[in-house]
């Protein structure tokens, strides 16, 4: 039973079935590749599990690398995917990672998104998926510093995400790169604790709701929202 992480060098990856022995890191910093976890066609469930210690990484988080990385866990009618990762995750410089339909995301170590030079990083929870954040530190999202590439946090599609902790966002310095939350679709951002200030950090960074709007429950915790909400939904 291999018991080890995975590096991908190029090119694309699925991942089927119990991978759950194989507790090592998940790098996928190398430019041009791409890794799904579970598929839409998937005939029995799929789960991925990293240990504590041990991480997940998505796209470079350094000055270096020019094209895309794509993630994807989703799932079958019937058949799901999980990912429990006690290590941390950072989605970052040119990447695009999506938790889709039939898939669920528990994360417990620290989380960053994060832009850097002029490419974007994203983090998308969609088409139903949940992913669930218990992490020991505040989900950063931060885009590039003194350069253009943004950092996107995206709840959509009636996906829901939540959360023990607050968000904050990074400044950037100089940059015209901006650190964005958008729920949209219907989507929910859900509270697992008390919070006592759910959206932090630099005046630049923004909350937004976009088409369909989106729900902030706090399921009876208590929370703060000190910043402006935008929006393009025509809810507030």
């Amino acid at each position: 039973t291999y018991s080890g992480g995975l590096t991908l060098a190029g090119g694309p990856m699925v991942l089927l079935g119990d991978q759950s022995s194989a507790t090592g890191s998940i790098d996928q910093r190398a430019a041009g590749t791409s890794l799904a976890i579970g598929s839409a066609t998937q005939s029995s469930p799929t789960s991925v599990v990293v240990g504590s210690g041990k991480s997940i990484m998505i796209g470079e988080t350094g000055a270096s690398g020019t094209t895309s990385r794509i993630f994807e866990a989703q799932g079958s009618p019937g058949f799901a995917t999980s990912v429990a990762n006690h290590g941390s995750l950072s989605v970052g410089r040119g990447s695009l990672a999506t938790v889709g339909q039939h898939a669920s995301w528990q994360q417990n170590g620290a989380m960053t998104v994060v832009g850097v030079g002029g490419y974007s990083a994203s983090l998308e929870v969609t088409n139903g998926a949940s992913f669930a954040y218990s992490g020991p530190t505040e989900i950063q999202i931060n885009p590039a510093d003194n350069n253009s590439g943004n950092a996107l946090l995206a709840v959509t599609g009636g996906g829901a995400f939540t959360t023990s902790r607050g968000f904050v966002f990074g400044s950037g310095g100089t940059g015209t790169g901006t650190g964005q939350l958008t729920l949209s679709g219907e989507a929910a951002l859900r509270l697992s604790a008390d919070i006592p200030e759910l959206f932090a950090g630099a005046s630049t960074g923004t909350v937004q709701l976009g088409a369909g709007g989106g729900i902030i429950d706090t399921l009876g915790f208590t929370t703060t929202i000190s910043r402006d909400l935008t929006e393009t939904s025509g809810m507030i």
